[in-house]
């Protein structure tokens, strides 16, 4: 879909009714669909107001008829302006704004400040991430005036701010109909280990490689320890297997960390070794203690 077109769109619409932006943000195929979303400031009668525009649906000629508002008191908006008014001046340069995974090319996330004179583009990839925490306030603000259905939307892209999920560096964003043409190795030979799907994630290890893979949206997105493997019959060999639902469990265990319980994934590597899957990557199992949550393999019966 071509957004630009739509954006001019909006832009023209926007100008007619004397609404000025101040914050814009774009999402565009997020889970197959686009929307848009922006503060604004009516200045026919001085007040701003959250504008809602699905993209998808949106007709040439027609903003009009697509646009979901909701007024916004001013007061709550005013700590998020001065915050992110506060920080632009760190954001002078475009490298400074741009937070994409280049290796994704799905949701995408365009968030545009239009402040002093300026227009500020902040670029990232399906979270808003840690590092822009001074955008949080304003684009929470923002999707409390837009329509519930876009609430699970705006948690997930949140969620890394919020330190309610661990964000992985995928290395590769591929979809199913594509795999033939782009593996130039179509064995499925490779034994996989171990391969499960835990909290919406497949983790697989091969030969004590890390592979996770996210199946979303009809993409692949495909993260390995060893980046080389990445485009490997290895991965290859998964993504058969994923499509074909085939699963090899991992021991599931809780280890009692610092007066807490942590969750791991735990098999055996080729040593015959108990290892763990801890902040994505392989590591030993510690001496703390250890319950047992779900043992098929038996490793702590022996």
């Amino acid at each position: 879909m071509n957004t630009d077109i739509k954006r001019k769109e909006i832009d023209k619409y926007l100008k007619r009714v004397k609404e000025r932006k101040i914050i814009e943000l774009l999402i565009t195929n997020y889970n197959n669909s686009n929307f848009y979303v922006s503060l604004v400031y009516n200045q026919v009668i001085d007040k701003l107001k959250v504008l809602y525009i699905p993209l998808d649906v949106l007709e040439k000629n027609k903003v009009k008829e697509y646009c979901c508002y909701q007024f916004m008191e001013i007061n709550p908006m005013t700590f998020a302006l001065k915050q992110i008014k506060d920080n632009l001046v760190n954001y002078t340069k475009n490298i400074s704004r741009d937070y994409r995974n280049i290796n994704m090319n799905i949701m995408n996330i365009e968030i545009d400040i239009y402040m002093n004179d300026e227009k500020y583009d902040f670029y990232m990839t399906r979270y808003l991430p840690k590092e822009l925490v001074f955008l949080f306030e304003a684009v929470t603000l923002l999707f409390e005036h837009v329509p519930n259905i876009l609430g699970e939307l705006g948690n997930e892209i949140l969620s890394l701010a919020m330190n309610q999920t661990e964000e992985i560096k995928y290395q590769l964003s591929i979809t199913p109909t594509d795999l033939d043409k782009y593996f130039k190795i179509k064995l499925t030979t490779t034994n996989i280990s171990y391969l499960e799907k835990v909290n919406n994630k497949y983790y697989a290890i091969i030969e004590d490689h890390l592979f996770i893979i996210e199946y979303l949206s009809n993409y692949f997105n495909i993260y390995a320890d060893d980046p080389t493997l990445v485009n490997s019959n290895d991965t290859y060999t998964i993504l058969k297997a994923i499509l074909d639902r085939k699963e090899i469990p991992f021991t599931k265990i809780e280890i009692e960390e610092k007066e807490n319980k942590k969750y791991y994934l735990c098999f055996k590597n080729k040593k015959g070794k108990l290892k763990i899957i801890k902040n994505n990557k392989i590591t030993n199992l510690s001496n703390n203690k250890i319950e047992v949550i779900e043992d098929k393999n038996k490793f702590f019966e022996e």
